[in-house]
């Protein structure tokens, strides 16, 4: 069961599970790209004269080889995983609570509103009447979990 404390990284787990895949679409280019470049330089024989040579190869950049950037890309397939399991536990749990408890997490912790705007979206006359409805559900479930 959730407490606040995965209840308050369940934004940060999206936004990491989005980061990541980025870094693994950068990584893999760079893994699948080639770089170019030109350099110049002249004739071994008489007569000399300058000219510009094309060059290829696979520019790993930090990295100093494939096994190197297969290694990262383990790690953060890893952290990606790891990511998507809070995010589900979370959603997993929306489905078993009441109706009422859902929207104000969703609206809290998922839409990151004020505890006013939750009032106002509620129709409850106060912010703290929301804030003591939320925290008094989490307490009954974690005092039922001890049990």
């Amino acid at each position: 069961m959730p407490n606040k404390s995965v209840l308050a990284e369940y934004e940060d787990a999206c936004r990491l599970i989005e980061e990541t895949e980025s870094d693994l679409i950068r990584l893999r280019r760079r893994l699948d790209g080639v770089a170019v470049d030109t350099v110049r330089g002249s004739n071994p024989e008489f007569p000399y004269e300058p000219r510009s040579f094309r060059i290829e190869g696979i520019g790993y950049g930090e990295y100093k080889a494939p096994e190197e950037i297969r290694e990262i890309e383990k790690i953060l397939n890893a952290r990606r995983e790891i990511a998507k399991k809070k995010r589900l536990e979370v959603e997993y749990w929306m489905n078993t609570v009441p109706s009422r408890i859902a929207r104000i997490v969703r609206l809290r912790y998922f839409k990151k509103e004020t505890w006013s705007d939750i009032a106002l979206h509620m129709g409850a006359n106060s912010p703290d009447t929301i804030r003591s409805e939320l925290n008094r559900y989490l307490k009954e479930i974690e005092n039922n979990d001890l049990q």
